[in-house]
């Protein structure tokens, strides 16, 4: 089993450190056996004042244990499974197409419809590309007895608006719920057919998001080739403006792009990692 060692050094001028997405293939299989130990567990615990001046006093301090038979459930099918699009779950953009649950990214997959009815009412949440403040981020819209809502950046905000048109009440639901993403099977059938399963690794405070990793017999790339693609988000500047960083590996190169409000900003090409 070859080790994908990979070195990657973004500009210390703009984030003032080095980062390095190293040992790729044992994160991933430390992320494998992480899942496999907490899978289907929550485990939350209720801090209140007086529990925290016991906990100081080494007095036990209140816990819950949550497990996800226990939460809520919503009567949900799934209409329409969606389908995987290749620039966006795995583009520059890619991160924000995918969800995290028991330590598993899902995809949140375009023109994916979910049905849940509430108070006798079929409400149908679908998936579409953009938003008002984010083209290439996903959107939700939410229909029910002919009204449709506009587009919401979360699934909650586009039922939660509805509902409160429909009934008049200032009842909240989770979008998570509601579009079943605590449902086994709906979460199956969401994972069929990926290329490729993304996946995250800490460097520090930032959370690398790995979209792509290929392959090649290049060491000074780190055995990884064309196809590879990482991101992470990053303040830059004295005005902490929010950046997202995406680096690739290309057929004869390799580059970082900066991109702020969906636009690149700055982008740097060279043959190897180093370089750039």
């Amino acid at each position: 089993m070859k080790k994908i060692l990979s070195q990657f050094q973004y500009y210390k001028s703009l984030i003032g450190i080095p980062i390095w997405a190293e040992e790729l293939w044992e994160a991933q299989k430390l992320i494998i056996d992480q899942q496999r130990k907490i899978e289907g567990v929550v485990f939350a615990i209720l801090k209140y004042p007086t529990d925290f001046e016991n906990s100081l006093s080494n007095k036990p301090l209140k816990t819950a244990f949550i497990t996800m038979n226990k939460c809520k459930k919503y009567d949900v099918s799934l209409i329409k499974v969606g389908k995987l699009d290749e620039e966006l779950h795995f583009g520059a953009f890619g991160r924000f197409w995918w969800k995290t649950r028991d330590n598993i990214l899902y995809p949140i997959r375009l023109e994916m419809k979910t049905l849940v009815t509430l108070n006798k009412t079929h409400f149908i949440i679908t998936v579409v590309k953009g938003t008002s403040v984010a083209a290439f981020q996903p959107g939700y819209i939410c229909e029910a007895n002919g009204i449709t809502s506009s587009v919401y950046d979360t699934p909650s905000g586009a039922i939660n608006f509805l509902y409160h048109i429909l009934f008049s009440s200032k009842t909240r639901f989770s979008g998570p719920l509601i579009c079943g993403f605590n449902d086994k099977e709906i979460n199956k059938r969401i994972l069929d057919d990926i290329p490729f399963q993304p996946f995250t690794i800490m460097v520090g405070n930032l959370q690398i998001f790995i979209g792509m990793i290929g392959v090649s017999d290049q060491e000074n790339l780190g055995y990884v080739g064309p196809g590879y693609l990482s991101s992470f988000i990053y303040r830059v500047g004295e005005e902490k403006i929010r950046t997202l960083f995406v680096q690739q590996i290309h057929q004869r190169h390799c580059s970082v792009a900066l991109y702020q409000d969906e636009r690149i900003k700055l982008k740097y090409s060279g043959k190897n990692p180093d370089e750039v």
